[in-house]
């Protein structure tokens, strides 16, 4: 069923007047109410689903690239400032470099690294990727 020239096809709907005196026709959507269980139409006009399939694979992908990259990432980003801020003092660690030390001073942002007898070590407190005493040995 078209939309005739000179008729109102959807009274009240918002962004179908331009439909009125075109010839176009609207794309109906049915929409399923879970609750109710009832089905009503909905019309889109031919601008606005171009719209949808113009941006529509766009924020798909950024969608995608949130829960697939940037999520993960802040998650363990999070972790490691965790990690970080209950280092303390007597803790086994091991700096991104792979030396393995225990820590004999710290503070906010360094660590003083105890590396063999009467030899210390002074890193910055970022420099630290993991701390062996809370995970055990790495394998």
């Amino acid at each position: 069923m078209g939309v005739q020239r000179g008729e109102a096809p959807l009274a009240g709907v918002e962004g179908t007047e331009s439909l009125v005196g075109c010839g176009a026709k609207p794309h109906k959507l049915k929409l399923k109410n879970l609750n109710k269980n009832e089905e009503r139409s909905v019309y889109m006009s031919n601008e606005a689903m171009t719209g949808l399939m113009t941006w529509g694979p766009a924020i798909v992908m950024v969608a995608v690239f949130y829960f697939l990259l940037i999520r993960p990432q802040k998650a363990a980003q999070k972790k490691r400032n965790e990690m970080l801020e209950k280092l303390k003092k007597g803790d086994k660690v091991m700096t991104i470099g792979g030396l393995y030390a225990t820590i004999a001073d710290i503070n906010d942002k360094k660590v003083k690294l105890l590396v063999a007898e009467g030899v210390r070590l002074e890193f910055a407190r970022s420099a630290i990727s993991e701390n062996i005493t809370e995970n055990g040995e790495p394998e």
